[in-house]
């Protein structure tokens, strides 16, 4: 069962309270991969393809928040799932590369007979290449995770996320909450002569890891 869940960025990418399991499965992980997860294209930056692709990829590499993690984790399935993504997009590409000559040589005869040239059929090829480039480059471990940064690079959403890799999100977030009050308790119960000298950063932070 899928669901959603929300981690802060810093919890991935200090790696503090990553689950055990991977998100997509909740299967138990079978090793760790750096992964890096980035904002959706704004809608509005779309129409920029029109006026060259150089300019449509450059804003939107200046607009797109991301958040990198050294270590996540992935389970056995994940590895199949991101071959297999691999390998359609390969296959992919390459039909529509030997396509190519297949398509011309067979527009021969039509184009001798003032009939249609191979255009429809070149354009059909050059479709199938670019999405299958498109399936091959994108069967990363990041897309694999399914995570899409969010709220200005401050979150991390896992839409698609397995319910055993929630309940681990969420019990490592209420533990820092846990944590976070204590620490403020305890603050508020010595008096601030006490704490002369002693920076702020000593009583703010995450919990010690597990």
């Amino acid at each position: 069962m899928a669901n959603g869940v929300r981690i802060p960025a810093a919890y991935v990418s200090t790696g503090w309270g990553t689950p055990t399991v991977c998100v997509r499965h909740g299967l138990p992980a079978a090793g760790h991969k750096p992964a890096r997860f980035i904002s959706r294209v704004p809608g509005w930056a779309y129409p920029l393809v029109l006026a060259g692709g150089v300019v449509f990829l450059i804003v939107v590499r200046a607009v797109q928040k991301e958040v990198r993690a050294a270590r996540w984790p992935f389970c056995p399935r994940c590895s199949r799932d991101r071959m297999s993504r691999m390998v359609i997009g390969i296959v992919l590409a390459v039909a529509g590369v030997a396509g190519i000559p297949i398509a011309l040589s067979a527009s021969d005869g039509s184009v001798a007979d003032g009939t249609a040239g191979p255009g429809v059929s070149l354009l059909l090829l050059i479709v199938l290449i670019m999405v299958g480039y498109i399936v091959a480059v994108r069967a990363t471990w990041s897309s694999v995770a399914g995570g899409i940064t969010i709220s200005k690079g401050q979150e991390v959403d896992f839409p698609r996320a397995h319910e055993a890799f929630v309940a681990e999100a969420v019990a490592a977030r209420e533990s820092a909450a846990r944590y976070y009050a204590a620490q403020q308790q305890a603050y508020a119960d010595v008096p601030p002569q006490a704490y002369a000298g002693v920076p702020p950063q000593a009583y703010a932070g995450l919990p010690p890891q597990a």
